[in-house]
């Protein structure tokens, strides 16, 4: 009897026990985030960081993106031009701005840092963005930079914060 019991008290408290899952809002009940692309920019040069399996020839030229920098400058080599031009939507104080290339080079950061596949864009003189996306995103637009320094953007209707930790980029709901 004893047992009967035991039993039945730990059968009802699992029941009524709430799942990891439920604590933390259900499946799939929350949107995704969109994937955000690292924009980099050196002076009137502007770069936005793609994933590739692609690699620079074993006897590339690399070459400072700056010249008269030292120490752990970024690097620069030529990367195979696409066949199809990609578009991307740039998003930063300059605004928001959609863009098409071809050109792609591969980056890294001093002698012996990680290669970077990187699209090259052109013709932005001056103008500063932070966050590029896939494609074309006329939902996507700056709305501030933070006191932290960290862009503000909305997309789709949602408020993010740009945040680049060790070379991601990602967008923080809020």
């Amino acid at each position: 009897m004893r047992t009967l019991l035991l039993a039945l008290a730990l059968a009802s408290s699992t029941l009524a026990a709430p799942t990891v899952a439920d604590a933390c809002g259900g499946y799939g009940m929350e949107r995704p985030t969109p994937a955000a692309l690292e924009v980099t920019q050196w002076k009137q040069r502007t770069f936005v960081v793609i994933a590739s399996a692609d690699t620079p020839a074993a006897n590339a030229s690399w070459r400072r993106l700056a010249p008269d920098t030292y120490g752990n400058t970024t690097m620069i080599t030529a990367g195979p031009d696409t066949d199809d031009s990609r578009t991307l939507t740039l998003v930063g104080p300059s605004g928001t701005r959609v863009v098409s290339t071809k050109k792609t080079v591969f980056l890294r950061r001093g002698a012996a840092g990680p290669v970077r596949q990187a699209l090259v864009i052109e013709g932005l003189g001056e103008r500063r963005y932070t966050v590029g996306f896939e494609g074309k995103r006329p939902d996507a637009r700056f709305l501030s930079v933070r006191n932290d320094g960290r862009t503000a953007i909305e997309v789709g209707g949602e408020a993010f914060v740009v945040s680049n930790i060790y070379g991601v980029t990602r967008l923080l709901r809020g």
